[in-house]
């Protein structure tokens, strides 16, 4: 094995962009990997009349393969060449500081066909460079290391005079993107560069990429297909990061770009309320937070609603049982009162799982209150299923605040009647400041996926004095047994994984 006589550190352009985002290190004993790039040495021979302009006019990628130490393949990229200042460079991949080796070098044109490549030791070829592969390429940190192989034309040459089983190789196209993850200090009131864990996966939910990252700005590879890749950040302590991106919006986050890396920002949050709802032990009984109690007025108006409980996604959840209810009485059913000592109107999520068997319909069985809502009990937000139109057609699930703002602000996920008969998972979100540093301030998630988002902030911070759990508006007994909740839990922070 032969190392490379030049090895260049090069700063400048978006590559000393790399050089100095890969220096923001918090603890100097975490590794981080640094930008490597690649160029190649060619002279045409005299003996063919050719010129290296001509053949360097059609160079379009280099094809490299890197493995470690101990000769285990690390990556295989296809990268593209560019023009900088008269000389052909390849764009960076990175890697952490250590030892590795070149075990492939390649030059292809715009169509992936082999015109230059490096002869591997033993080759019928090897003599004609000084250095043939594997070459050392040793890796320091806080630099931007480029190396440049000797190549050879293919010609009329084979990939065997090469020392290549052949020329055909697989590649994935793949895109680079900076992250930092920074964790919220309350105390200092500023945000700290701290290491995290994230896992980024594709429509299928399975990971694609799983690491932990330093407290630095960490560049991480890509598959370059067209699709959604849903980036999860995670810290013992903190509040979980869960956000969707395009490929082109990941490809956005880079350092010759305006919006530069992926900033993450963890808070420390709480789940603060947690209540079961499969019992009347457990209706006045919370797991966290104060007990809830069931609707004991009644003003012709506003009635108690009989309730009941059945097999649900974890125990028992409730429902509205049999009973008289006008078409033009409120039933109310399980109450939260003071909602203002347990929910932050800044940020926070509802969540619980929920079951309808069949869509509210106006003056018939309309709305399903979830957590209070219309014609509830005034708390000033509310989580509902509602008769959208009022002609039965057409079936939401509402999100709605208000707090003593001037208008309600509303965000609907549509369709909701596509759930019907099924047990499910809802949540509703909000952050004043945005929802992970989104301008979404209201969220919709069912099952885990975001369904719905408002950018609308004009709530205000004046709760109610209570909540109405499991209530609803019903002519007869059309509602009873039509809708479950189970699980409700709240919590002090914009929780988006789910």
């Amino acid at each position: 094995m032969k190392r490379l006589p030049q090895r260049l550190v090069r700063v400048s352009g978006w590559a000393c962009a790399l050089l100095l985002l890969s220096c923001q290190k918090q603890d100097e004993g975490v590794p981080v990997e640094q930008p490597v790039q690649f160029s190649f040495h060619y002279t045409a021979p005299s003996v063919t009349g050719g010129r290296t302009e001509d053949v360097l006019a059609g160079a379009a990628f280099i094809f490299v393969k890197v493995s470690d130490a101990a000769h285990q393949p690390v990556k295989a990229r296809m990268l593209p060449l560019i023009n900088f200042n008269g000389k052909l460079i390849s764009e960076p991949i990175s890697l952490l500081p250590g030892n590795y080796f070149i075990t492939e070098f390649l030059v292809t044109d715009k169509w992936g066909g082999v015109m230059l490549a490096t002869p591997r030791e033993g080759s019928d070829l090897a003599y004609l460079v000084v250095d043939p592969l594997d070459i050392s390429m040793p890796i320091s940190k806080d630099e931007v290391s480029e190396f440049a192989p000797e190549v050879v034309a293919i010609g009329e040459h084979h990939a065997e005079d090469f020392g290549y089983a052949s020329f055909t190789f697989q590649y994935v196209k793949t895109f680079d993107f900076l992250i930092a993850v920074a964790a919220y200090d309350s105390v200092e009131n500023k945000l700290n560069l701290t290491e995290a864990k994230v896992s980024i996966s594709g429509p299928s939910h399975t990971p694609i990429l799983q690491q932990t990252i330093p407290a630095a700005t960490a560049l991480l590879t890509m598959p370059d297909v067209d699709q959604t890749f849903t980036v999860l950040v995670e810290k013992e302590g903190y509040s979980a990061y869960k956000e969707s991106f395009t490929t082109a919006q990941l490809k956005q986050y880079f350092s010759s770009t305006e919006n530069g890396p992926l900033l993450v920002t963890l808070r420390m949050g709480h789940l603060v309320f947690w209540n079961a709802l499969g019992s009347d032990d457990e209706v006045m009984n919370s797991l966290v937070g104060p007990g809830l109690s069931f609707y004991n007025g009644n003003d012709g108006l506003n009635i108690p609603a009989n309730h009941e409980y059945g097999p649900a996604q974890v125990g028992n959840g409730i429902t509205i049982a049999p009973g008289y209810y006008g078409v033009l009485q409120r039933a109310h059913n399980v109450v939260m009162t003071d909602p203002g000592s347990v929910i932050n109107p800044e940020r926070g999520a509802i969540s619980c799982y929920f079951r309808q068997n069949i869509s509210p319909v106006a003056y018939s069985q309309n709305p399903y209150r979830i957590f209070d809502g219309g014609y509830g009990l005034d708390s000033g937000l509310g989580v509902e299923s509602l008769d959208f139109n009022g002609d039965g057609l057409a079936n939401a699930l509402a999100f709605v605040f208000t707090l003593g703002g001037a208008t309600p602000i509303v965000v609907y996920s549509m369709n909701f009647d596509a759930y019907n008969g099924q047990w499910i998972h809802v949540a509703a979100v909000w952050d004043r400041a945005g929802i992970n540093g989104t301008t979404e301030r209201m969220r919709i998630y069912i099952n885990g996926e975001k369904t719905a988002s408002g950018q609308e902030l004009g709530w205000g911070t004046t709760f109610g004095p209570q909540v109405d759990i499991a209530g609803g508006n019903s002519d007869g007994n059309n509602i009873a047994r039509q809708f479950y909740v189970d699980e409700l839990k709240i919590y002090d922070y914009a929780k988006t994984d789910y």
